[in-house]
């Protein structure tokens, strides 16, 4: 009946070593009926430097975004009311230069329809 929320969340993140690293979070909203759980798993693998030309990275990850907790996600291809898994690389082509692609597939919360995105970005970097 309310548009109100109390939303805490956690955080952690382990480097193995200088390439490879797991992390997680998790979020709730304790006002939200329903949707009120959101959380993420995602372990990497190096990642581009933009001064490195060559340099790449790559990552694999599982997303739950409950869209009454996670109201807009700074993931580029799970969104909100969805849940599934990612995957992505990026690979810097030039000095100052980052290609990333990140592909997506789970279903959608509310619905249990299929949800897909492949994205693409150039960064240019100053």
């Amino acid at each position: 009946d309310e548009d109100n929320a109390d939303i805490w969340s956690a955080n952690l993140h382990y480097a193995f070593d200088k390439n490879v690293a797991l992390g997680g979070a998790y979020a709730e909203n304790t006002k939200a009926d329903d949707y009120k759980k959101a959380g993420t798993v995602e372990l990497d693998y190096k990642g581009a430097e933009a001064a490195n030309k060559g340099t790449w990275g790559a990552y694999a990850a599982y997303r739950y975004l409950g869209q009454n907790v996670a109201f807009d996600p700074s993931y580029d291809g799970a969104w909100a009311g969805t849940k599934g898994w990612e995957v992505g690389t990026n690979y810097t082509l030039f000095k100052n230069t980052v290609a990333s692609v990140k592909y997506f597939n789970g279903d959608k919360l509310d619905t249990g329809k299929d949800a897909e995105k492949l994205f693409g970005r150039v960064e240019f970097l100053f």
